[in-house]
């Protein structure tokens, strides 16, 4: 997570600087932006369905990987490389956006939530501080190394990552305890297993505290309305 805090750090306070000097206009930088934000809001579902699947490390992976490669394509000079770099790296926020929160809690340990929380936001904050630093030199000998050192930054915390996919890898399947990140089967949402939602209304409180939207739980108790 610090490494990817780095890279961050080193190219977010010269990306604006980055765009001009390649010959970018505002409205252009303001639409890479909207196209980041439309893009991420689209994905967040979808990813999120992908992590339930397939397990919060291997989310992490994803997600972290396609930073990485967005990051490259931002400094590949063709027609349209600022929309594939801004897509991939929109994708790539969209993996790590609950991944992030659910890894902290897998890692904690006997540490309490709040203090596991605490501690990564400030290791965070320090990370994006010193990626910074770095950007901003960099940036004064070539504009395109903050990309480059991010680039890197991103692909050593894939490595870093690795590990933890492999390790937990069967722990994602067979894990049954309170952690509502570890969902067992039943507990799962899919068209499978709607029928569950649907037969037990008292499910909501519950089906809230798996991380289910809102708007499924409502589906779920208007059916049984209906049927009733």
């Amino acid at each position: 997570m610090c490494l990817s805090s780095v890279a961050l750090g080193a190219f977010s306070i010269i990306d604006t600087l980055f765009y001009l000097q390649k010959g970018l206009g505002f409205q252009q930088i303001a639409f890479l932006a909207t196209l980041l934000n439309v893009v991420v809001m689209i994905c967040e579902v979808p990813t999120g369905f992908i992590t339930d699947k397939f397990g919060v490390f291997r989310a992490l992976l994803v997600g972290t990987l396609l930073r990485s490669l967005a990051a490259i394509f931002y400094i590949i000079d063709f027609y349209g490389n600022f929309v594939i770099a801004t897509t991939l790296a929109a994708i790539g926020i969209a993996f790590l956006s609950g991944a992030v929160n659910a890894a902290t809690i897998r890692l904690k340990g006997a540490i309490k939530t709040e203090q596991a929380f605490s501690s990564v936001g400030f290791y965070k904050s320090l990370a994006l501080v010193l990626g910074g630093l770095m950007g901003y030199v960099l940036f004064g000998y070539k504009i395109y190394y903050p990309w480059v050192f991010a680039s890197i930054c991103f692909f050593l915390a894939c490595v870093s990552i690795m590990p933890l996919a492999i390790e937990l890898k069967n722990n994602d399947k067979n894990q049954h305890n309170t952690d509502h990140f570890a969902q067992t089967d039943e507990r799962k949402l899919s068209l499978k297993n709607l029928p569950i939602l649907i037969k037990k209304p008292s499910n909501t409180p519950y089906i809230l505290g798996v991380r289910v939207d809102k708007c499924w739980g409502g589906y779920a108790d208007a059916c049984v309305a209906k049927a009733v």
